[in-house]
């Protein structure tokens, strides 16, 4: 039967991916000069703290995503679910620094509607992975 969701390790793939991509545009950056670094709202400025948001969370999620698939006691059909949910919140959360980078100071909006459901989703999937976890 074919399954719509893929397996961790392919999860597991996207999520280095996403992170090695977004570090080699961050060097593309740093060598143009950092053109924009210090100004608040800038593209630089913005990528920056999506860039380091997405590392500091691929820190959480990779290892647990791992630690499920040591696990024989989770079935595996969950450990490829929750890791995909992971990476798809993170991909999101990635994509709009590119898809609707902000204007100005006033400009939030298309940064809530994409930010704060996929921080919510990346929330609730790394308390799923640990809790089955620490599930004996």
């Amino acid at each position: 039967m074919l399954s719509l969701i893929p397996d961790a390790t392919v999860s597991l793939g996207v999520l280095g991916t996403l992170c090695t991509a977004m570090a080699l545009r961050m060097s593309m950056y740093r060598l143009d000069g950092s053109p924009g670094d210090g100004v608040p709202f800038s593209p630089l400025t913005c990528f920056y703290d999506h860039q380091i948001l997405t590392s500091e969370w691929a820190g959480i999620g990779g290892p647990l995503i791992v630690g499920l698939m040591l696990k024989s006691s989770v079935p595996r059909e969950w450990t490829n679910a929750l890791a995909a949910i992971f990476v798809l919140s993170r991909v999101v959360f990635a994509s709009r620094v590119c898809l609707s980078p902000p204007k100005g100071k006033g400009n939030h909006k298309p940064y809530f509607y994409m930010g704060f459901p996929s921080m919510i989703v990346t929330y609730l999937s790394c308390f799923a992975m640990g809790a089955l976890l620490i599930k004996p």
